[in-house]
């Protein structure tokens, strides 16, 4: 017993602010309500995540229940090897962008069985393909689409994670620090655009990618660095800007021999440029939590514009309820696009919406005070 807590607080980290953070954002109440009313999956990360609770039985108790969740056991099943492109890469549930996604946001992290045997296969793949020549357009963006989620879910300090995410941070870097937009594109900036060959030596793309922001917003050692951390504020500054934003989505066509392929996930925001649809709110509640921790994004007025529509959604109890559609579970789709939203079990519960929304509330109201 005392070892599965020592585990879970080495995976989780130790902040004794956070119990005062939260309780001064949120009402005791709804927090109690949500305790209350919630799932093993948001149970266990409000207890350990969020409250960083003390009591080895408490911790003990919501942590079985957690890997007894019928949602934990259907997504860790779905977590199989393979390194193929439609493996790591697809629209499919088990793909493992897909997956890992999912499961980081159900609790799943370093440090818990069965995750780390699921997950020492991709962290061995990255190892292995370190120092291999480039077969393929996507060596590169695969690379980085594991280790990022790897990140997400705790392994950011291992080695072949580490080495990924620094060399992804250096390539965004060296374009962020002095963007200039005006050569993105060769010819015309369609759909079919392409992307200047200068941008992408050796496949290292230096536009940054989605998973590339997730990463660095989950490595507790880029965070920690001061000139590491200053590089990524640099990036997400970027971002944030019209210029950035106004790039074609995906960013457009990356020559590789004689072909064209798509360059892969940009970090455009939706609500950019004019009020966000209720399509593009599944995007915002995934994109919210990893802006984060980079001061650049809390102090934008992207970011607050997009809190302040969450906040039209509280009710007069200190919880909140969103849209359903806002919360969307997809039998196929891109995680990173809000395919697969759902955290709890029944969804027929007339509370489990409310027990959502409240803790994507809670958990990005955490983040946006956790860091100075």
């Amino acid at each position: 017993m005392f070892e599965l807590f020592l585990t879970l607080s080495k995976a989780v980290g130790r902040d004794k602010r956070v119990c005062v953070i939260l309780l001064g954002m949120v009402s005791s109440e709804a927090l109690d309500w949500l305790l209350a009313n919630s799932g093993p999956v948001i149970r266990f990360q409000i207890v350990v995540d969020l409250l960083q609770e003390q009591d080895v039985g408490r911790v003990s108790s919501v942590l079985t229940d957690l890997l007894a969740s019928r949602l934990v056991v259907e997504w860790i099943d779905r977590l199989t090897q393979g390194f193929q492109m439609k493996d790591l890469h697809s629209s499919k549930p088990a793909a493992f962008e897909n997956t890992m996604g999912k499961l980081g946001e159900l609790g799943m992290r370093a440090g818990l069985q069965p995750f780390d045997s699921k997950t020492l296969p991709f962290r061995a793949w990255l190892t292995d393909t370190a120092e291999d020549e480039i077969e393929h357009p996507f060596r590169v963006f695969l690379r980085t689409i594991v280790a990022s989620l790897l990140s997400f879910t705790g392994y950011s300090s291992t080695e072949p994670v580490y080495n990924v995410l620094e060399e992804r941070l250096e390539s965004t870097y060296s374009f962020a620090k002095n963007p200039d937009f005006g050569q993105v594109y060769v010819g015309k900036r369609g759909n079919d655009g392409l992307v200047n060959p200068r941008l992408y030596p050796d496949q290292q793309f230096v536009l940054p990618w989605i998973h590339d922001i997730r990463g660095f917003a989950s490595s507790d050692q880029i965070l920690a660095d001061s000139s590491l951390c200053q590089k990524a504020e640099t990036v997400v500054s970027m971002v944030l800007k019209p210029e950035y934003q106004e790039l074609q989505p995906g960013y457009g066509l990356m020559k590789y021999k004689d072909r064209g392929y798509k360059s892969g996930w940009s970090v455009h925001l939706p609500g950019f440029f004019s009020e966000p649809s209720n399509a593009s709110m599944p995007s915002i509640l995934l994109i919210l939590p990893i802006m984060a921790p980079f001061k650049t994004a809390r102090g934008s007025d992207w970011f607050k514009r997009m809190v302040e529509r969450l906040e039209t959604c509280i009710t007069e109890y200190g919880t909140y309820r969103f849209p359903r559609e806002w919360l969307p579970e997809k039998r196929e789709g891109y995680w990173v696009n809000g395919a697969y939203m759902a955290l709890e079990e029944n969804r027929r519960r007339k509370s489990a919406i409310e027990s959502e929304s409240t803790f994507r509330m809670f958990r990005i109201k955490h983040l946006m005070e956790r860091f100075p």
